[in-house]
């Protein structure tokens, strides 16, 4: 014997089922939870951090026991004497997606300074150097006379380092040795709104040295103008004084071969002594002419020769 169950029994058990099939409405959906940021911030003074180097190994520690969280580093207005290292080398420590950002849109206000700024092997060489960090912000921020760059960001693609998609905005670099803005063996990253004017100085120092060089050059002193005339008028001097000597000595030279052609017999017979006395009268001559001995009041009985 068979039993059937009313139709409208049914109707109730089959809503059931296929409710249990049937999407859940959103009101009733659970809410996804929003990403924690944790912001660190570094200021001169009344900051837990007082250098941007501690803020950011704060921050690193935090955002490797904390992997889904986003990290951050704010600096507040103020000069910051010291270099910055971003090391994502580093044992547990991440800085994958670290911000970095002056608190004010100006620029200006937020300086990383590199004079007498201090790193590990000696002066800093950088305002802020990262090492395989991936998804590096850096903005509003302003670095000059470092030793090297400004900001800088690089890997070794022979250790197995990367970085990719970073960001440098509205940052500034001016008087920096190498470079102001330099990312190397880096992918998919961006420079917006920045400037480095890293030679400018350099520039403007050499054209300035230039200057001065041509002007010493074209207006001497009035010392230099001295020197330099009381040497042309001594060179002057020696070669009138060298001409007059070489004309006085020819004519000495002329009128003792006229001596001897009209120099009677007997006078030519006396031989080589009458000539080696009169040659050595002339030689004193010439040599008291030429100041290289005193005159003498007498002549010797041996340069007087005969008369």
């Amino acid at each position: 014997m068979t039993h059937r169950l009313p139709v409208l029994a049914l109707v109730p058990v089959l809503a059931a089922l296929v409710g249990l099939g049937a999407p859940m409405s959103p009101a009733l959906a659970a809410k996804p939870q929003k990403q924690k940021t944790m912001v660190f911030e570094a200021c001169r003074h009344g900051c837990r951090y007082r250098t941007i180097q501690k803020a950011v190994d704060a921050a690193g520690s935090a955002a490797y026991k904390n992997p889904k969280a986003k990290v951050k580093v704010t600096i507040r207005p103020g000069k910051y004497v010291e270099g910055v290292v971003v090391d994502g080398t580093e044992r547990k420590k991440d800085f994958d997606g670290l911000v970095i950002e002056g608190t004010k849109k100006d620029r200006k206000r937020t300086i990383l300074e590199g004079k007498n700024a201090k790193g590990e092997l000696g002066a800093a060489q950088n305002g802020i150097e990262a090492i395989s960090v991936d998804g590096l912000v850096l903005k509003n921020m302003w670095a000059r006379n470092y030793e090297s760059n400004g900001f800088f960001i690089h890997a070794s693609s022979e250790e197995g380092q990367h970085c990719v998609g970073y960001t440098m905005d509205n940052l500034l670099a001016s008087g920096n040795r190498s470079y102001g803005l330099f990312a190397k063996n880096c992918y998919g990253g961006k420079m917006i709104n920045s400037a480095g004017d890293h030679l400018l100085r350099r520039r403007n120092a050499v054209r300035q040295q230039e200057v001065e060089r041509l002007q010493r050059r074209s207006v001497p002193e009035e010392t230099d103008v001295d020197a330099a005339e009381e040497r042309r008028k001594l060179r002057k001097r020696a070669r009138l004084l060298g001409h007059q000597l070489e004309v006085r000595a020819d004519h000495r030279k002329r009128v003792l071969q006229q001596r001897r052609r009209d120099r009677p017999q007997h006078a030519r017979q006396r031989g080589v002594r009458a000539e080696r006395l009169e040659r050595d009268r002339t030689q004193r001559r010439v040599l008291e002419q030429l100041q290289l001995l005193p005159r003498r009041v007498g002549v010797p009985h041996r340069l007087r020769g005969a008369r």
